[in-house]
């Protein structure tokens, strides 16, 4: 009998049964679920920590690959002021789970709905470390991001975690550049959830008046021009799915991860995903509630989904 390969291993305890008694339909949703997760921690990690912060009274420096790559293919850049930037973990799990799809939502090239970074006009306009991916067709600089910025004081946040931080108050700025969009951006739409103007190009409102706005203008765009990058002309599976070959050996993978699972079949969210949902990024969120209860002095209260 052959021996089975890691990734197979690794499937048969998952599933606890012998590999030829998994399904086709089992092994698709276990790589979808599996490539849920990543995207999860991938983003926390990148929009929450590891964010591209350059201070904004001196010259931009040049963009790491790493963090120019990974502001493509997001919909709105925000900007959290000097202050507990921890609140960056607790808004990445509120944005995340506006936006995300369970099963149904593209993230091959790490698609989400926002990301982290210190503003500066070059970013905005794609002139800083352009080159890096100037050249690849699947990292997109989405016109949405270079068109908003959403600002928060760390002063207006006292701790709230993700179920509650919707209404903490933000800055929702229109930059002035909306090249590749449908039509020019107004704040009609949210005029009833504005609580000031700051000018005519900037208001404050709430975080869930901005995100769900931004959200709004993201299917706008997705109607007029489709996704971008396009899915299914952007589909690697080698690229996506490192282990898919080990998994389904004499098989094709045909994509994108969106495809992979039947909503009949799986009517629930399960697998590695809502694990990295329920349980890692509760635990993410829990540890920075810590950390910023202790610098205010104060105990916290665990948050329990």
């Amino acid at each position: 009998m052959e021996e089975l390969s890691y990734h197979q291993r690794a499937l048969v305890r998952d599933f606890n049964r012998p590999f030829n008694d998994i399904t086709r339909e089992e092994k698709l949703w276990y790589l979808r679920t599996g490539l849920e997760a990543e995207h999860r921690s991938c983003q926390f990690w990148m929009c929450a920590w590891r964010t591209f912060d350059p201070p904004l009274d001196e010259p931009l420096p040049r963009i790491p690959a790493y963090q120019f790559q990974d502001i493509c293919n997001k919909t709105v850049p925000f900007h959290i002021l000097r202050g507990h930037w921890r609140l960056a973990g607790i808004l990445n799990n509120y944005i995340y789970r506006q936006w995300f799809k369970p099963y149904r939502s593209e993230i091959e090239y790490g698609q989400i709905h926002e990301r982290r970074l210190g503003y500066n006009g070059e970013i905005a306009t794609g002139t800083a470390g352009h080159n890096v991916v100037v050249d690849h067709q699947h990292y997109v600089l989405q016109p949405l991001f270079q068109a908003l910025l959403l600002v928060l004081n760390p002063t207006d946040w006292n701790g709230e975690d993700s179920s509650s931080i919707e209404k903490i108050p933000v800055i929702l700025i229109r930059t002035g550049v909306e090249d590749g969009l449908r039509e020019p951006i107004t704040f009609e739409p949210i005029a009833d959830k504005i609580d000031a103007y700051i000018g005519e190009n900037t208001i404050r409102t709430t975080v869930e008046a901005a995100i769900g706005f931004v959200m709004d203008l993201e299917t706008r765009e997705a109607r007029a021009f489709g996704l971008r990058p396009d899915p299914i002309a952007s589909w690697d599976p080698d690229a996506a799915f490192h282990e898919w070959r080990e998994i389904m050996p004499y098989d094709q993978l045909v994509g994108p991860g969106s495809w992979f699972v039947d909503d009949e079949r799986y009517p629930e969210w399960s697998g590695a995903g809502h694990r990295m949902d329920t349980v890692e990024s509760v635990e993410n969120e829990q540890r920075e509630l810590r950390h910023y209860a202790y610098s205010q002095g104060r105990e916290t209260t665990l948050i329990r989904q």
